[in-house]
């Protein structure tokens, strides 16, 4: 009789354990789905993205095609968490740290004339010239970024100093940044 109900024990505790191998725990929205190594799903307007245990992933219109990239990371002096979000279409980095304050920095990717300011226009509204080398720290440009629909980059590079405007679309961007944000908050206790 011992050896049934122990035997009886040993399926239920297997059962348990199937069960909670398969139970979605975790992640940026509720329709999200551990497959392989990645975690993924569709956000609120309709895109598709993924990541995965070490902050890699993202989102766009189909799993074949990001068109917002993420990388995150620790920095191994600071334990200063980062994710950053990138297009090499529009030629966008945008770096979302945990310094003092959850704080968002944006820069032209290839741009690198010491004697010219990156800029940035996003939808018809004022451009923004860079504050520092090829990035920006300004709350304006980044809450028009995340509600905007287009954007045109000027970026220089060196030794020519000749302007290079980038146009593109900002599809999925302010998802992008939450998504962003979860997994620097959250990654560490999301389940892979």
């Amino acid at each position: 009789m011992r050896i049934i109900v122990c035997l009886l024990l040993a399926l239920s505790t297997i059962a348990s354990a199937s069960a909670n191998e398969t139970q979605e725990v975790g992640g940026w929205q509720d329709n999200e789905q551990l497959v392989g190594k990645y975690r993924s799903g569709i956000s609120p307007s309709g895109l598709w993205y993924e990541y995965n245990q070490e902050g890699r992933g993202g989102i766009g219109l189909d799993p074949k095609v990001y068109k917002w990239r993420f990388e995150c990371s620790v920095d191994a002096m600071t334990d200063v968490r980062t994710c950053l979000v990138i297009s090499a279409q529009n030629r966008l980095l945008l770096s979302v740290s945990t310094r003092k304050h959850a704080s968002v920095l944006v820069c032209v990717v290839g741009h690198d004339h010491p004697g010219h300011n990156a800029m940035i226009r996003v939808d018809t509204n004022k451009a923004f010239a860079s504050e520092w080398r090829s990035c920006f720290r300004n709350r304006e440009l980044i809450s028009q970024l995340s509600e905007g629909e287009g954007v045109m980059v000027r970026w220089y590079k060196w030794p020519s100093g000749r302007a290079n405007d980038t146009e593109g679309r900002l599809l999925g961007l302010g998802e992008a940044l939450e998504l962003a944000a979860f997994l620097r908050d959250n990654l560490v206790n999301t389940q892979f």
